[in-house]
């Protein structure tokens, strides 16, 4: 008898490793599977999020780009880049500060959204990275200025990076 017991718990034990292999193998592929989908919902979250930040984009810097335009692209209509010279006279009106301000804020805040992988990089270089790349090119003096004036060299980091980078490019 006890030999018969120890045949059947010997084929019973196999059987629960044969069992608990298969649902391991299956536990692998749904694994897998949802390692996939949760890629995929990424990918469409950054999309979503890059559709977003250009609607932003277009509502907020359209004022901006107004005061901006108007008191800057009349020094640039030969391709010269602002001076520091010129960048201090500007400043000295408040308006203008304010705009180069938000503006340099705004650009910054999407070039850290871009180079931490928050938002489709090619959707957002492809809608911006002209833009990006001149405006950077444009307003360096500000910068360079704001850094000097509050002693802290991360202002507008991100998007100099970004600029500079896609400059390269």
């Amino acid at each position: 008898m006890d030999f018969y017991f120890n045949i059947v718990m010997s084929l019973t034990a196999f059987l629960g490793l044969c069992v608990a292999l298969f649902q391991l193998c299956s536990l692998k592929k749904q694994v897998s599977l949802m390692a996939k989908q949760m890629e995929s919902q990424n990918e469409w979250q950054k999309m979503k999020a890059s559709f977003e930040l250009l609607q932003q984009s277009s509502l907020e810097l359209n004022e901006i780009k107004k005061v901006l335009n108007k008191e800057f692209d009349f020094l640039l209509q030969d391709g010269s880049i602002i001076d520091e010279n010129q960048m201090k006279a500007a400043l000295e009106r408040n308006h203008i500060r304010v705009a180069l301000h938000n503006f340099i804020g705004f650009m910054d805040h999407t070039a850290m959204m871009v180079l931490y992988g928050y938002v489709n990089t090619l959707l957002i270089k492809d809608s911006l990275g002209a833009y990006i790349v001149s405006s950077y090119s444009k307003f360096k003096s500000y910068l360079y200025i704001r850094r000097k004036e509050t002693k802290n060299n991360d202002i507008g980091n991100h998007f100099e990076q970004l600029a500079m980078k896609w400059e390269k490019c």
